[in-house]
């Protein structure tokens, strides 16, 4: 991989006069009264709704779907009947008073137990793809575990962090120690590029045991210059970044 020198320049400042010419003092005119009215309303216009379908589960749920064929984008939100707007009548604020109390523990399990039982508990060594959405990784992080350090993977899309065992292609599985290759820059010492010859699949890795306070997701977008040198010597990213590569 070849060195990128960065050269700093001088920016040259040119002073620029300016003529002041005299001119006729503005007449102070008096102010119109402050209307006593409030203005007419403009005409409404029509609001045009995209296109949905409006299909019914077999669980209740009720799905709505919009299709956007403009942007290779896939947005889900998942909305309750729940909260203080569905409060029985008479019965205003227990939605509140619930949310309330699921901080402050109950007389069999305290709050930090009620809290534990609700996290997602991820597996040792997950699968390639996020355990939360699914997504695929978009970068491996390594960080100092013992003597040596421990892989994982930040998902895409939701950008959840889990173990991943260390010498392993995300992609295709391949575990062959000649088959997977790393290659750094001296310009990037906490980052590096990590393929596989036998998918020729790549992906950045930050190393947080070189930099711990790099930020994975952020770095790996700074690692532009070796995406491109991998691109260029035949590899193919496992999931783009925000800039599509």
């Amino acid at each position: 991989m070849k060195a990128v020198r960065r050269f700093g320049g001088w920016a040259a400042w040119t002073a620029i006069g300016l003529s002041l010419t005299a001119q006729p003092p503005n007449r102070l005119t008096a102010q119109e009264p402050f209307p006593t009215r409030p203005p007419a309303p403009i005409r409404l216009r029509p609001v045009q709704f995209p296109p949905f379908r409006e299909v019914a589960l077999p669980n209740g749920m009720t799905l709505l779907l919009v299709e956007n064929h403009e942007q290779p984008t896939l947005s889900v939100s998942l909305s309750f009947r729940a909260g203080s707007a569905y409060d029985p009548a008479g019965k205003e604020g227990v939605a509140a008073i619930v949310a309330e109390l699921l901080t402050k523990g109950t007389p069999t399990q305290n709050a930090e137990q009620i809290a534990a039982a609700i996290e997602v508990a991820l597996p040792r060594f997950g699968d390639s793809f996020c355990p939360i959405c699914a997504g695929k990784p978009l970068a491996g992080v390594l960080r100092e575990e013992g003597h040596g350090a421990k892989r994982s993977l930040v998902c895409s899309l939701c950008l959840t962090e889990w173990n991943y065992r260390r010498l392993v292609c995300p992609a295709c599985g391949e575990d062959r120690f000649d088959r997977l290759v790393s290659y750094t820059a001296s310009q990037f010492e906490h980052l590096r590029v990590e393929a596989c010859e036998t998918c020729k699949t790549y992906m950045n890795t930050v190393d947080l045991t070189k930099n711990g306070l790099a930020i994975p997701e952020v770095d790996e977008l700074a690692g532009l210059p070796l995406s491109l040198w991998a691109r260029e010597n035949g590899y193919t990213k496992l999931q783009s970044n925000l800039l599509g590569i």
